[in-house]
C-alpha cells in the first residue's frame, strides 16, 4: 500500500483517495479522449470543407458566358478587346470566373459568380 503525504490519514486507500495506478490509468485515457477527438474534429472540417468546395459542373455558366456577362457590362463585344481570358477558381467568394480583358485606354478585370453570372466585383486601371 502506497502512502501519501500529504493525505490526512497517511493512506491512499484508507483515505478513499484514486490509488496511483488508476490515477494514471485516467489520465492516459483522458489523454487518448482528447487525441481522438481532436483527430475527429480534424477529419469534419476537412470534410466540410471539401463539401462547400465541390462544384456542380452542369450548374456552372461558363467561361463564354462569364466572358460574355463582364464584356456587356463594359459596353464592349469580343472584337473591341485584346487578351480576353477567364478562369475558374474558388476563393472567399465561393466558386467564380475573373475575366480580364484590355482595352486601347484601360485595363478590365471582373469576378463573376460562377453559378448565377452576378457580377461580385470590376476593376479597372
Amino acid at each position: 500500500m502506497k502512502t501519501l503525504k500529504n493525505a490526512p490519514c497517511g493512506n491512499i486507500s484508507a483515505c478513499g483517495i484514486i490509488s496511483e495506478e488508476r490515477l494514471v490509468g485516467m489520465k492516459k485515457k483522458v489523454e487518448v479522449t482528447i487525441i481522438a477527438l481532436a483527430l475527429v474534429a480534424l477529419i469534419l472540417g476537412g470534410i466540410m470543407f471539401l463539401i462547400r468546395q465541390t462544384r456542380h459542373d452542369e450548374l456552372l455558366i461558363g467561361q463564354t458566358r462569364a466572358e460574355t456577362v463582364a464584356l456587356t457590362n463594359a459596353g464592349f463585344d469580343e472584337s473591341q478587346v485584346e487578351e480576353l481570358a477567364s478562369k475558374l477558381s474558388y476563393g472567399s467568394d465561393g466558386w467564380c470566373y475573373k475575366v480580364s480583358f484590355k482595352t486601347l485606354a484601360l485595363e478590365y478585370t471582373y469576378k463573376i459568380e460562377a453559378y448565377s453570372g452576378a457580377i461580385l466585383d470590376k476593376k479597372t486601371r
